[in-house]
């Protein structure tokens, strides 16, 4: 299964999918689109609002690796931040597209 994740002791479900994670300086390709109310920032460690955010990215699993947030703490109701992926193609009938989000705060909303 192209997942991301070797379910086979060998890796060989994986082998056709390539890999993507925020690791990388150029987030594989994901743009921040310019018609939304704020953005997306590729942060590592704790968020910068304290109490909101994960300390650690999933990938790594370690406040070394890089994840994806928006900062809400001034947004309003009914803004949107918006980050467009690259073209995935299909590379075989059981390919899939995982995302782990996160969500803590006093007041905050849904996804």
């Amino acid at each position: 299964m192209c997942d991301f994740y070797p379910d086979c002791g060998d890796g060989s479900d994986e082998w056709m999918c390539g890999t993507c994670d925020f690791e990388a300086r150029h987030v594989c390709g994901w743009i921040q689109e310019k018609d939304d109310d704020f953005d997306w920032t590729r942060h590592n460690g704790p968020t910068p609002s304290g109490a909101t955010g994960p300390k650690n990215d999933h990938t790594i699993g370690n406040s070394t690796g890089h994840y994806m947030y928006t900062e809400v703490s001034n947004a309003k109701d009914g803004w949107k931040a918006r980050i467009r992926s690259p073209l995935y193609r299909q590379t075989s009938t059981i390919c899939k597209l995982n995302f782990y989000y996160w969500m803590e705060g006093s007041a905050i909303g849904k996804l």
